[in-house]
């Protein structure tokens, strides 16, 4: 159920990235200039230069570098960005003392239950274990609602990864969708080599067909 929300919530945030897109194609004043990614421009000094910032072998990951090309042109963008990645260091961070807390927690549980093994008598032992359980339980019911916290952090953080990836993969597309209304090359080049190669087969036909004389 929580996997399928997550899902939900991820396609409604695409859906309305990809309506937002619509939206600002039919304003003009939104409207961003449709020019080539700077990426995918001919000039090999911008490229050079984005690429060294990336990881050596990245010149495959387009949606990385296209998405690279948008931060540096989108300070709310790179603002957003900069939230979202630190997000997951400030969890760690804000978390830390609770997990550590529930490991000292948990190590001394796991040191009682020993430390009852070690009673000779069986029925202290009983009653010692049931004391125990009772302080164990009565525990457990008061950090209900921190682990009710802890599971809507982590089914949020989830959602926010989806989403940073979605934003990752509108942005290029945009970008892309610029690059192939710009740059896709005309047909006319290849109607001309697709002509010289028929006029060439014609006239090396003609070398080869017998002559009827």
């Amino acid at each position: 159920m929580k996997h399928y929300l997550i899902c939900i919530c991820s396609m409604a945030f695409l859906l309305l990235l990809v309506s937002c897109s619509e939206s600002a194609k039919g304003g003009e004043i939104a409207a961003p200039v449709n020019e080539t990614p700077k990426i995918l421009q001919e000039k090999k000094s911008y490229r050079d230069d984005l690429k060294s910032s990336l990881k050596k072998g990245s010149r495959s990951n387009l949606v990385e570098q296209l998405y690279a090309e948008a931060l540096a042109n989108d300070p709310a963008l790179k603002a957003l960005n900069k939230e979202v990645s630190e997000m997951h260091q400030e969890t760690e961070d804000s978390l830390k003392t609770y997990h550590q807390y529930l490991k000292n927690v948990n190590d001394y549980w796991t040191s009682v239950d020993r430390y009852i093994n070690y009673l000779s008598d069986s029925t202290l032992q009983k009653a010692t274990r049931e004391y125990f359980d009772i302080l164990e339980n009565r525990h457990n019911e008061r950090l209900l609602p921190h682990k009710i916290l802890e599971d809507s952090i982590n089914a949020k953080g989830l959602i926010l990864h989806n989403q940073h990836v979605l934003v990752k993969l509108i942005t290029s597309a945009r970008m892309m969708e610029n690059y192939q209304n710009n740059e896709m090359p005309s047909l006319e080049t290849f109607q001309k080599v697709n002509q010289k190669y028929q006029k060439l087969i014609d006239e090396t036909q003609s070398l080869i067909t017998p002559n009827e004389n």
